[in-house]
């Protein structure tokens, strides 16, 4: 079975076996980069003004799947297929997501990672929250906890941080607009899913503790 081509592809083969077209082989390529160089992966997927991240591992793929976010493609080897990403990769293709299986070597030249696992998946991350939508979350959600980091430049510091946030029942993350973005492949690996499902806001922590203050919620 073949999965749709991917937009702007039209006759590139897909699905076990199928060719990884040259255009989304360097729109995955830049999904590796740093931010300016993802914002122009996303617009060549299709998916200009998406924040679009690469994820990559079995793991990933199944924690993105389990959250209901957006995949835009996957890529895996034929040895991953087999495996236990396989019938999540299938579930995708069946639904219309491009899927592509490449050589060993050629998925190392598109992996982020030093010991690649086989697959790697574009995928749409949640949209953006304002202070507004931090201050809803407030006062008519019931929620209690959201998480501000200032000053945190290390993605895989800000991943863990989601991730620890999501586990402490945290209902969004703020991420400081000089620091760390959530789209960092890092920061994604390191949260092992959590900012699948975690909103996060692009704000300053002050911004972000005016939003809470605002909402009679209480500032640690």
């Amino acid at each position: 079975m073949k999965a749709p081509a991917a937009p702007g592809d039209a006759g590139a083969g897909g699905g076990p076996g199928g060719r990884l077209p040259a255009r989304l082989r360097s729109a995955l390529a830049l999904l590796g980069g740093d931010g300016r160089r993802r914002s122009k992966a996303a617009a060549a997927l299709g998916l200009a003004g998406e924040r679009v991240a690469l994820a990559e591992g079995p793991h990933l793929l199944a924690e993105a799947v389990g959250a209901g976010v957006r995949v835009a493609c996957v890529v895996t080897t034929a040895r991953a297929r087999a495996g236990e990403a396989g019938r999540h990769v299938a579930a995708l293709e069946a639904a219309g997501v491009p899927a592509y299986v490449v050589s060993e070597g050629e998925f190392a030249r598109l992996a982020a990672t030093r010991a690649p696992q086989g697959v790697l998946a574009a995928v749409v991350l949640p949209r953006a929250w304002t202070s507004a939508d931090l201050a809803r979350g407030w006062r008519g959600g019931g929620h209690a906890l959201a998480l501000a980091l200032a000053g945190v430049q290390d993605p895989g510091n800000a991943g863990s941080l989601a991730r620890t946030a999501l586990a402490a029942g945290a209902f969004a993350l703020a991420l400081d607009p000089a620091g760390a973005r959530a789209d960092d492949p890092k920061a994604v690996r390191a949260s092992q899913g959590a900012l699948f499902r975690l909103p996060v806001a692009r704000l300053g922590a002050a911004e972000a503790v005016a939003a809470a203050r605002g909402a009679g919620a209480r500032v640690a």
